[in-house]
């Protein structure tokens, strides 16, 4: 059994710290909030050991396309399990607005397993990839009809067969 007093702390720090982190973009620094020998799994994903690997897949997943739409990662509910030392909570991924007030999100669930000394020793996130697929198609189309869409991202979600522009008509505009 673990010290209820202890694992809320590490809780709140790590509250407050994807706080900071959804305000600054620096999701570098979400890897300091694990042990140095941590295991992070994402659906889909290999396994990812160590801090310093963790910080690049990281670092990596949210400065490229799709991730980097991403503005925010907002923990929705959570539940702390003071017997194996563990907070399961699910999350809301929010992407940049598109340019017309539209909010588009997806869920995730993630078990955080304590690992002492204020860090996290694993975490194991589970995502329904329908969801996200939803989230990027209709984002696409608001970000397109708004005029927000960047040629980049329009040729990403092209390449994945979420989103393709209108052929321009023949004999028009000129």
């Amino acid at each position: 059994m673990h010290n209820r007093r202890e694992l809320e702390q590490a809780w709140q720090h790590y509250l407050r710290e994807v706080a900071e982190i959804n305000r600054s973009g620096e999701w570098g620094a979400y890897a300091d909030l694990f042990r140095e020998d941590v295991v992070y799994r994402r659906h889909g994903h290999a396994p990812c050991h160590g801090r310093e690997p963790f910080r690049a897949w990281i670092t990596t997943g949210t400065s490229t396309l799709p991730g980097s739409l991403i503005t925010s990662v907002d923990p929705v509910w959570h539940r702390l399990d003071l017997t194996e030392g563990r907070v399961l909570m699910e999350t809301r991924h929010t992407l940049r607005d598109p340019g017309d007030g539209s909010m588009h999100f997806a869920l995730s669930t993630t078990l955080l397993t304590y690992g002492g000394e204020g860090l996290w020793a694993s975490g194991d996130d589970v995502h329904n990839a329908l969801s996200y697929t939803t989230m990027y198609r209709s984002w696409a189309r608001a970000a397109d009809a708004c005029g927000t869409l960047g040629e980049d991202e329009a040729e990403l979600f092209a390449a994945m067969g979420l989103h393709r522009r209108p052929e321009p008509m023949l004999g028009s505009g000129s």
